[in-house]
């Protein structure tokens, strides 16, 4: 506080010390009184609202931290909550797309054109035998043979595939999954049961230049479908006879028997002696 050395109420000098003006008897004691209360009360509401102010921008800055902690808070689960939707979104997409692509009609119809095609390792990843395993090629090879030499045989596996449901030695079958959602479908090849019956005496049956262990004159054997070479060979009359045949093995008809006979010379003479004998039996010659 600055220290008055002029009388405040008439402007005359006075002593610092002075109490009173001696001019106009003004009281320089309590005007300072006065004036020291007013300043220390100003100071003090000075302070008040300093406080005041500092305790608005801490509340403030509070209030700012909290609403950006909300706002980061918020920022972050619309982020979160578009991702799982997108997800979603993606998921929903890739899995119907999914379901249209890897579709059993789908599936069925590539599995009629490969099954039709004359390449064995086309056909070997899409067929199976009983025991759900590939086929081996040389188990294979003989249905392109089949395919080759008959046009209708193929085009008949064609259609049958595609109608479903298969018969004879056809069947489609689900065999695993794609991507672990979708169900994969391949196509079982049964083999053909059917009996080999000669006439020849000590036959000897080969299919494809493989020899059949079995001996007789009945051979019962399994094959898949397909065409083959079957040879038998034999002695008739004293001689010894090599007889062949193709063998078409369709996928859709069950072959019953294949013959090898051959007409005996002494079965021919026979015939021609025995009405003779009727004749003398019956005229009593």
């Amino acid at each position: 506080m600055k220290k008055i050395n002029f009388c405040p109420h008439c402007g005359q000098y006075i002593s610092l010390n002075s109490a009173l003006c001696l001019r106009c008897g003004f009281n320089i004691k309590k005007y300072k009184i006065r004036t020291k209360l007013a300043l220390l009360s100003k100071n003090k509401q000075n302070i008040l609202k300093s406080k005041k102010e500092i305790k608005f921008n801490q509340s403030n800055l509070s209030r700012y931290h909290k609403k950006s902690i909300q706002n980061k808070k918020k920022h972050q689960f619309l982020i979160t909550f578009s991702l799982v939707i997108f997800l979603i979104i993606g998921v929903s997409v890739v899995y119907f797309t999914g379901t249209f692509y890897f579709s059993r009609s789908r599936q069925i119809k590539k599995l009629a054109e490969q099954v039709t095609s004359n390449n064995p390792q086309t056909l070997s990843k899409i067929i199976i035998n009983e025991k759900n395993q590939p086929l081996k090629y040389s188990e294979i090879l003989p249905l392109t043979k089949l395919y080759q030499s008959s046009k209708h045989e193929q085009e008949l596996m064609y259609e049958k595939i595609i109608s479903v449901p298969t018969s004879g030695s056809i069947q489609i079958i689900k065999k695993g999954k794609i991507l672990g959602l979708y169900p994969k479908y391949k196509i079982l090849l049964k083999k053909n049961r059917f009996t080999l019956k000669t006439n020849l005496k000590k036959p000897i049956f080969a299919i494809d230049n493989y020899i059949l262990n079995n001996n007789g004159n009945l051979r019962t054997v399994q094959l898949y479908p397909g065409k083959y070479k079957i040879e038998c060979i034999g002695i008739s009359d004293h001689n010894q006879k090599h007889l062949k045949q193709d063998l078409f093995l369709s996928p859709f008809e069950q072959k019953q028997i294949i013959n090898f006979h051959i007409k005996s010379r002494n079965n021919h003479k026979k015939k021609l002696v025995d009405p003779l004998l009727d004749i003398i039996k019956q005229n009593d010659f």
